[in-house]
């Protein structure tokens, strides 16, 4: 019960935050499928020591319900030292942590996508937490730059 309530409640966030920012969506074509390059992501995040949280395929849940959606893979992972530090600066910060990356497919191509941290400092009060966001912001730019190419 307590996994789909976490589940229910992230999707939920990740739609509301979605229809909110999408200026501050970056969507980045990678060179691989989508179970490659969420391969790469989490062989990425775990060999920099961060946790992940949990896979959702968007694609079974829609085949589960009699939809169909192409291939769509969400990846939840963080490192609880660094966004309890942005929690701390505003509790709020709780609805977009932890990070998340969507992979899809449109037709041939694959992309990735992800809030810019940009985001959480233009709308939450992080005050004395610019230095987090910037380590954030490069680390999944990292991220996402070694799984994609």
């Amino acid at each position: 019960m307590k996994t789909t309530l976490f589940f229910f409640i992230t999707l939920v966030t990740i739609n509301l935050t979605m229809a909110q920012t999408s200026d501050h969506i970056k969507k980045t074509k990678s060179n691989y499928s989508v179970e490659e390059t969420a391969k790469k992501i989490l062989e990425i995040v775990k060999s920099k020591g961060l946790n992940v949280f949990t896979e959702i395929s968007h694609s079974e849940g829609a085949t589960k319900a009699g939809l169909e959606l192409e291939n769509t893979h969400l990846i939840i992972f963080g490192n609880p030292k660094v966004g309890t530090k942005l929690m701390q600066c505003d509790r709020n910060m709780g609805l977009m942590l932890p990070l998340k990356v969507l992979i899809w497919s449109e037709g041939d191509q694959t992309y990735l996508g992800h809030i810019d941290p940009s985001f959480f400092g233009e709308n939450f009060d992080l005050d004395g937490c610019t230095e987090i966001l910037e380590k954030i912001r490069g680390a999944l730019n990292g991220i996402v730059g070694a799984a994609t190419k």
